[in-house]
C-alpha cells in the first residue's frame, strides 16, 4: 500500500499522463501552458465527474501507452477463455506460444 502517489497504480498513472504530454496536478515542477493537459492525481480522480473525466480521456485517448495497455487487455479477454482458433486467429497463436 503506501502513500497513495508512492503506488504502482498512480506511478503508471503518472507515466501515462507525462507521456501524453500533460501533468498531474501538484506533481510537476513546470506546469503546462495549456490547462486542458493538467489532471487531477489517480487518488482524486471520480468517475462520476464529467469534467475530470472528459479531459483524462482527451489527453489518453490516442497515447500509445494506453491504447497498447488496453489491447492487451482486451486479448487476455477474449483469449483466455477456451477460445479457438477459428475463434480468434491470433489466441491460438499465442497459446501455441507460451
Amino acid at each position: 500500500m503506501g502513500p497513495y502517489n508512492k503506488r504502482a497504480s498512480s506511478l503508471i498513472y503518472l507515466s501515462w499522463v507525462q507521456q501524453a504530454g500533460g501533468s498531474v496536478k501538484g506533481q510537476s515542477a513546470v506546469p503546462p501552458k495549456d490547462e486542458q493537459l493538467v489532471v487531477v492525481p489517480l487518488f482524486l480522480l471520480k468517475q462520476s465527474n464529467e469534467e475530470q473525466m472528459d479531459r483524462l480521456h482527451a489527453l489518453l485517448r490516442k497515447a500509445p501507452v494506453s491504447i497498447h495497455w488496453y489491447l492487451e487487455q482486451a486479448d487476455h479477454t477474449y483469449c483466455d477463455h477456451g477460445s479457438t482458433y477459428y475463434d480468434y486467429p491470433h489466441c491460438a497463436k499465442r497459446a501455441s506460444s507460451s
